[in-house]
């Protein structure tokens, strides 16, 4: 009977040692599998972060050269206006100039001679 507990025991010990075997083997494929798919997750994320980035300085370069060339406008058009100011105060200063000079002296100049 002993000899026979032996066997069975010996047995149920060579089948766990299997099934050990078996579930080291599997948790290591797992193991394997999981770190290529994290792996690979990683590197689509940094291609995808890569690509981004390489978007969002596509967008930043296109809005500067807008802003860019909108500002030239806008200084042209401030510049236009301000010679046009500039042309309109002379000619009032020169008028002005033109009356005060014919209220003043042009007017004494004309009664001498009279």
């Amino acid at each position: 009977m002993a000899a026979e507990r032996k066997a069975i025991l010996e047995g149920m010990d060579h089948e766990r040692l299997l099934a050990l075997e078996y579930l080291t083997d599997e948790r290591l494929a797992v193991l394997a599998a999981l770190r290529e798919e994290r792996t690979a997750a990683l590197t689509a994320l940094r291609e995808e972060r890569i690509a981004a980035l390489a978007e969002a300085d596509a967008i930043r370069l296109r809005a500067g050269a807008d802003v860019s060339a909108a500002m030239k406008d806008v200084v042209d058009y401030a510049l236009i206006r301000l010679a046009v100011l500039l042309l309109v105060a002379m000619l009032a200063a020169a008028v002005l100039a033109a009356i005060v000079y014919r209220l003043t002296l042009g007017r004494r100049a004309g009664s001498a001679a009279l």
